[in-house]
């Protein structure tokens, strides 16, 4: 009799702790599905008992949780997370106001990044890194308010240089162009100044 009485006091403390954690996990985050959408001036706000929505948001797909967000008054602000099915992370980036804003890391399946760039007010700022799939740099720039400048440079998988580029601070080819093949050896050179082609 003791014992069928610890095991049922046992299966309240679990459904207790069951329904306090499902409780808890409503409370913080509300489905994607209950929102209603709607664009102004090129953003999607987000509403809810037709008011402007601030919280977290989830969606789902197959059961499993692909989206997951923060919104104030309506608009994206704070972390922005996309899911592969599998559950690992897909894409994790920030906004503030609605405008993309510090870094965002996109990764690969198997949990390597796949790329990872600045925004500021919402255009790439700073550097920006792509990589293979095997976590080797596939390619690297920098972004003066989303306009590409300096030094470009593209690698193979193994991580020898394939190519490098240089922009000026308006965006425009400017200096060496050089391509290399796999084994490191120059195969192509140009020449650009203010992106005029040098002869």
């Amino acid at each position: 009799m003791l014992i069928i009485h610890k095991f049922i006091n046992n299966m309240r403390t679990v459904i207790l702790l069951s329904i306090l954690f499902v409780t808890c996990q409503s409370d913080d985050f509300i489905s994607f599905e209950k929102l209603q959408e709607n664009s102004i001036e090129g953003q999607t706000i987000f509403y809810y008992d037709n008011k402007k929505f601030s919280g977290k948001v989830y969606k789902k797909s197959n059961d499993k949780i692909s989206l997951e967000f923060e919104l104030k008054d309506g608009r994206y602000n704070g972390f922005f997370k996309e899911f592969y099915p599998g559950g690992s992370i897909k894409k994790e980036v920030n906004y503030e106001n609605g405008i993309l804003q510090g870094y965002e890391n996109n990764y690969f399946e198997n949990g390597v990044m796949s790329e990872t760039v600045n925004y500021n007010n919402g255009k790439f700022h700073g550097s920006r890194f792509v990589y293979w799939e095997n976590g080797i740099v596939k390619e690297k720039n920098t972004f003066n308010n989303g306009v590409l400048v300096g030094n470009t440079t593209y690698y193979y998988s193994n991580g020898k240089i394939r190519k490098e580029i240089k922009f000026d601070s308006q965006g425009k080819k400017d200096g060496e162009w050089i391509d290399y093949d796999a084994e490191g050896n120059k195969i192509k050179v140009e020449y650009f100044k203010s992106g005029i082609k040098l002869d």
